[in-house]
């Protein structure tokens, strides 16, 4: 995976989406942690990590997006995943983090989660 592989789009002043392309490895985790280290230094208070595109999930692509969740939260917002493939799910459960993530089905319930949260 190259630089620039993960597209950054902001939807408001606090939640920003974030959409990887292909894969999350070790190439891609150094630019998912970059973008949710930006995204707190600029008061995001959510973040929503669009998966759709996302065929292979490593540990560090999974480390990158568990390494922020705690400092979202304890603004009031969170960290959400959403569109994962059932491969990318399987990964969350191996690693154990199906109940630590919040995971919604698609976009539209993850924006929906966060508008009843704020």
């Amino acid at each position: 995976m190259t630089e620039g592989s993960i597209s950054k789009t902001k939807l408001s002043d606090t939640i920003l989406l974030l959409r990887p392309s292909s894969m999350l490895d070790n190439y891609a985790a150094p630019e998912m942690i970059e973008h949710l280290s930006s995204a707190l230094a600029e008061g995001v208070l959510f973040v929503i990590v669009d998966l759709e595109q996302v065929e292979f999930i490593s540990s560090a692509g999974a480390g990158s997006l568990v390494g922020n969740v705690e400092s979202f939260r304890t603004r009031g917002g969170d960290l959400i995943i959403c569109n994962a493939t059932d491969t990318v799910l399987h990964v969350f459960q191996i690693l154990d983090l199906s109940d630590y993530l919040t995971i919604h089905h698609d976009l539209s319930q993850a924006k929906a989660a966060i508008q009843s949260a704020e």
